[in-house]
């Protein structure tokens, strides 16, 4: 099975992306995750994605494809969290996988409204350490005990620029996956969230 998250940032798709993939034996592609490791490395990449993500803006769709059809070639189950972003990366992603006989099963958007998503981010803070994010917590990660720090894209004047290009870039994949896509209330816990987000993803079991 191969399988697409979407969402406005803040929609929590990274955090529910994970639990299903855990839940369900898929492995979990994260395009945003992949990057900030190469930023970590200080590779030349990672440099220059850094750059564009400090700046409110996306990664080039010629370097996100290059990326990502290399980390799904051999994996036969798969979920993609941040890719597509738009509808040309869709279309690039469905052309790779006709040519490797294969194909999208679907598409999750978890649907989170945009006051909400922006408090969210507002709120979110970062593990310097092992990368999990807490939310209006004190100084310290409840995981490993390492700094927490805001991220350099959850700044309020780059929310603002993320939330422009999601509504230019990103929410016309609704349109795309039409007959595809299984739209998803991300409002609520973690678990309820879960629960919501497997019981929609069964028909592609």
């Amino acid at each position: 099975m191969i399988v697409t998250f979407f969402g406005s940032p803040g929609s929590g798709k990274g955090t529910q992306a994970e639990l299903a993939a855990e839940a369900l034996g898929l492995a979990h592609v994260s395009t945003g995750k992949h990057f900030r490791r190469e930023i970590q490395r200080n590779s030349a990449l990672g440099t220059e994605i850094r750059d564009v993500i400090e700046a409110g803006k996306l990664v080039t769709d010629e370097i996100v494809n290059e990326l990502v059809f290399q980390l799904i070639d051999e994996i036969p189950g798969v979920l993609l969290d941040g890719f597509p972003r738009n509808v040309f990366q869709a279309g690039s992603l469905d052309e790779f996988l006709l040519r490797k006989k294969r194909k999208l099963d679907g598409a999750v958007f978890l649907d989170v409204p945009e006051a909400e998503a922006v408090g969210r981010l507002a709120g979110r803070r970062h593990c310097t350490s092992c990368g999990a994010h807490a939310f209006f917590s004190d100084d310290t990660c409840n995981f490993c005990g390492a700094a927490l720090v805001r991220r350099t894209d959850d700044d309020p004047g780059v929310i603002h620029r993320r939330f422009e290009e999601y509504r230019l870039q990103t929410a016309p994949l609704e349109a795309f996956y039409a007959g595809r896509l299984v739209r998803v209330d991300g409002i609520g816990a973690v678990k309820q969230v879960h629960s919501r987000v497997l019981k929609a993803m069964e028909p592609w079991l």
